[in-house]
């Protein structure tokens, strides 16, 4: 079940992603390769968020469980 703690540990952690965590996550490829999915992001993340492949989805949520353990 997701708490209310965790509904804002996500969020926070969308709004404060850089390109450069999401390449070196995996989420987007680097380099040239990557900006078109970096542009989509950015135009709209939830819709990049539900198009991910499952690896990529996995590493996503892999970063975002990272950045919540480093703020407890």
């Amino acid at each position: 079940m997701i708490t209310g703690s965790d509904l804002l540990q996500i969020s926070v952690a969308r709004i404060n992603m850089e390109r450069s965590e999401l390449e070196e996550a995996g989420v987007i490829d680097k380099g040239i390769d990557g900006d078109k999915a970096w542009s989509n992001f950015g135009r709209d993340i939830d819709t990049f968020i539900v198009k991910l492949p499952q690896s990529r989805l996995a590493a996503l949520a892999a970063m975002i469980q990272r950045r919540a353990n480093r703020q407890r």
